[in-house]
């Protein structure tokens, strides 16, 4: 299962956020067996496409629990762009957005959310 989050407080899911907030992802995975895992995210513009992959590698000594955190920020543009075009970020990122998140290549969850105004 997968939450997503503005902030570290992880108090309250959420999946609406503006181009300034540092939005993380939070990954539970059951029932893994002992053994290796490399647990992967990739961060996927509806039009842009991947823009951003993230990944951890793990080991569990038991079956059992794991929970992971990745994190994802817009950058935003130099002092320059940003004088010359009024705009702190490229707007082709606003908009709609998935994160996927691989345990050992295979998808186990694909989460929406949205970056706007």
């Amino acid at each position: 299962t997968s939450k997503m989050y503005a902030g570290q407080s992880f108090d309250r899911s959420i999946t609406t956020f503006t181009p300034y907030d540092k939005i993380y992802v939070r990954i539970d995975c059951e029932n893994l067996v002992a053994g290796n895992y490399t647990m992967h995210v990739n961060w996927v513009h509806q039009q842009e496409g991947i823009v951003r992959s993230d990944s951890d590698e793990f080991i569990m000594e038991k079956k059992g629990k794991k929970r992971v955190f990745f994190w994802f920020k817009l950058s935003r543009r130099g002092p320059l762009k940003s004088a010359l075009t009024n705009q702190d970020f490229y707007e082709g990122h606003f908009g709609n957005w998935t994160v996927q998140a691989f345990v050992n290549n295979e998808q186990v969850v694909e989460t929406p959310f949205t970056i706007s105004y």
